[in-house]
């Protein structure tokens, strides 16, 4: 076979893939409008005097349809901001919740709330919250990123720093909980359980602007990520400036990753699933990656949170709870894979 009949056939699969992906995700947003404690029959949404919504309407307006959009933005955004650090840091088991970046963020929007709350009614700018999440999710990136080039640390050497970031992440939310009053405990508490049917339209397009920002910036450097797949050498003798690259690439995926937690909470391992499904099916072209990472993770994020209201219903479980759990054990046979590729 020609390498021209191989690369055809390839972009083939790639559009193929890609429109089975979109079909996917559009299969499950309908699932999703229409699941939920109150049956929604799709002829009552088009009835109505024009002036009033009907229940049908006003559920699907102001509940679901709020909801599925922060499932597929948080989702998309949080499994691009993985595959970038991945490709960054050469480190297969690199992610924001891996690496205590959303930890970070979420230590960074606790400080908000605790030191910028007014009165009873907790009212906090969400551009001041999301300022502070960006800052402790930035701060968080930088070092991971400063760790990877001193001394050439190994793959493991960064995720252990990691994890040791995330605890240390973990217990200053905690004493900001001890010394807050019993509202700003309440809603720092909030903030641990990622759930994303707390966002209304006001926080859809906060997240909105900076994820289809952050994922427009980064599509434009596609090709320079996939430089990077080569080696920090071969980049720079491509004429790449590898450290301005890397700081650009890890300041979108601080914001995207700032933004997702600020609104929707802590949601894990979706950059870290999404990312290496997505690298079973296409490998690790970052080309073909980029867009179908985002499409898997608002998938996994629609689907986590599908089985949080429907599996044990009429209870109600956060979608950041469910990702955990089906996060965790992947985790595990990565860490422990025969193989071990990033040893």
């Amino acid at each position: 076979m020609s390498l021209s009949n191989a690369y055809h056939r390839r972009q083939h699969r790639l559009t193929v893939g890609g429109l089975v992906t979109l079909l996917i995700l559009g299969l499950i947003t309908l699932l999703a409008l229409t699941s939920g404690a109150m049956e929604v029959d799709w002829r009552q949404l088009w009835c109505g005097d024009g002036q009033t919504l009907s229940a049908a309407q006003r559920v699907l307006l102001h509940i679901r349809l709020p909801r599925a959009c922060s499932a597929i933005l948080g989702g998309a955004a949080l499994a691009t901001a993985g595959l970038i650090l991945q490709v960054l840091l050469n480190n297969p088991l690199a992610s924001p919740s891996t690496l205590g970046i959303s930890q970070g963020a979420s230590f960074g929007a606790a400080c908000g709330i605790w030191l910028l709350s007014s009165g009873p009614s907790l009212t906090v700018s969400p551009w001041l919250v999301t300022g502070l999440a960006f800052g402790g999710a930035m701060a968080t990136t930088l070092l991971i990123l400063a760790l990877s080039l001193w001394r050439n640390c190994g793959r493991e050497t960064i995720i252990l720093a990691g994890v040791a970031l995330s605890a240390l992440f973990v217990a200053a939310t905690t004493l900001l909980q001890y010394l807050a009053d019993d509202t700003q405990l309440a809603a720092i508490v909030h903030w641990s359980f990622g759930d994303v049917g707390r966002a209304d339209w006001r926080d859809l397009r906060l997240l909105a602007l900076v994820t289809l920002i952050g994922l427009a910036a980064l599509w434009s450097q596609r090709r320079t990520f996939n430089a990077l797949l080569c080696g920090h050498d071969t980049a720079t003798s491509l004429g790449l400036h590898v450290t301005r690259l890397r700081l650009a690439g890890v300041t979108l995926v601080a914001l995207m990753t700032a933004t997702t937690v600020t609104l929707l909470g802590v949601i894990s391992f979706i950059g870290l699933v999404a990312p290496h499904l997505v690298r079973l099916l296409v490998g690790d072209n970052v080309v073909a990656r980029l867009p179908l990472c985002a499409l898997s993770g608002a998938i996994l994020l629609l689907l986590a949170d599908l089985t949080g209201r429907t599996l044990l219903a009429p209870l109600t479980f956060p979608a950041g709870v469910v990702t955990a759990f089906l996060g965790a054990p992947l985790f595990l046979v990565l860490l422990f894979s025969r193989e071990q590729p990033w040893t």
